[in-house]
Parts: C-alpha cells; sequence; structure tokens
C-alpha cells in the first residue's frame, strides 16, 4: 500500500512539475507584477553586489538560494519557485504520512493547486520559499529533530517577514514537549544574519538598523 501512495504522489509530483513549466514558458507575464521583477534583479546581481545577498527587502533567504537560479534569467527565478513549489508538496506528503492521514497522497496536489498559491508558483515572490521553510520545520518537528527544526524556523523571518509571528508559537510547542535544548536555537537565524551583515556591512546590528 505504501509503495502505491509513493507512486502515486511521484506520479502527481511528476504531472505538477511538467505543467508548471510549460506554465512558466508559455505565459507573456507573472501573478507578481513589479514586486516579481525587483526580487528578480535583486537575485541577479547579488553575485555582482554582494551585499544584495542581505537586501531585507528581497529577503536574504530567497536572495541566497535563488540567486544561481536568476542568471539564467527571469524564467530562470520561476524555475527556483516551481522547484520550491514541488518540494514543498513532497514535504507535505511525507508529513501526511507521518500523521497516517488517509489518501495522504492527495496532499500533493491539494497544496501544488490550492487557488491562492497555485498562481504565484510561476512568479519571482518569496511566498512559495517562505511557505517550504515553515512546512519543513513543522516535518522536522513531527520527525522529532527538534533541534533542526529550530534552526530552520529561525530562517523563517529572513525569508518574509511575517516569520517572527510564527517563531513564538514553535517556542510553545517546544515547551509543550518539554524540549528545551532546542529552544536557544529559534534565534540562530537571526544570530547568523547577523555576524554575515557583520562581515559585510561592518555592522552587526544592522538588522534591527533595516527592517
Amino acid at each position: 500500500m505504501k509503495n502505491l501512495e509513493n507512486r502515486l504522489a511521484y506520479i502527481f509530483i511528476f504531472i505538477a512539475a511538467v505543467f508548471f513549466i510549460l506554465f512558466a514558458v508559455y505565459s507573456e507575464g507573472d501573478w507578481g507584477g513589479a514586486d516579481s521583477m525587483v526580487h528578480y534583479r535583486i537575485s541577479r546581481y547579488a553575485f555582482k553586489y554582494p551585499g544584495l545577498f542581505l537586501d531585507l527587502w528581497g529577503k536574504p533567504v530567497f536572495n541566497i538560494l535563488s540567486a544561481p537560479f536568476s542568471q539564467f534569467g527571469f524564467l530562470g527565478l520561476k524555475f527556483f519557485n516551481i522547484c520550491v513549489a514541488l518540494l514543498s508538496s513532497w514535504i507535505a506528503y511525507s508529513l501526511t504520512r507521518i500523521m497516517k492521514w488517509p489518501v495522504n497522497y492527495l496532499a500533493v496536489p491539494m497544496v501544488l493547486f490550492a487557488p491562492m498559491y497555485f498562481i504565484i508558483i510561476p512568479s519571482g515572490l518569496t511566498e512559495p520559499l517562505f511557505g517550504l521553510v515553515l512546512i519543513s520545520a513543522v516535518w522536522l518537528f513531527f520527525k522529532e529533530e527538534y533541534v533542526l527544526s529550530a534552526v530552520v524556523i529561525s530562517l523563517l523571518p529572513f525569508a518574509r517577514n511575517e516569520g517572527f509571528i510564527i517563531i513564538p508559537f514553535f517556542f510553545l510547542a517546544f515547551l509543550s514537549r518539554k524540549k528545551y535544548k532546542p529552544i536557544p536555537f529559534l534565534i540562530s537565524g537571526y544570530v547568523f544574519f547577523s555576524l554575515l551583515g557583520w562581515l559585510i556591512f561592518n555592522d552587526i546590528f544592522w538588522i534591527s538598523k533595516h527592517f
């Protein structure tokens, strides 16, 4: 039964990959409009101007991960978000297996073809990556990889600002399970980017000054 569920999940992912690639190639625009183009330009020129990797409007996690794809043009950035969405759907499927949900392979199309999510996948927006970081942290939490879950969720505010709102819920989740060791790692993303900014901007407090 598990092998059948796996095959069905991978079939859904393959069909979705083909669909979104064709959608990205042949569509004349994207949902993100000007925001997509600005994200693209930040990502595209980050190798030339390294300070752009830490641009807080563009979001550092997005800038760093998407920059190699953006070297192939705006279509490359669309492909990045397609890969992000496909990976998110696989993690959602894996999470439903952990929870032993029935017909869990349907998690793949339910994620990829959710109305608003569906239209922003082939774009330059940061929402798909935000979703990937969040669902990855939840998946790791339920796999009892608590420290790694805390590290991943600490990166969420650097994928989108709204991540600061979600981190306290993970703090409470760790407390509820009496897992205290991971709690200090909830600030690891902030510490990492503070130190990285110190090297680039010569200012360890650059985040608080630019947010």
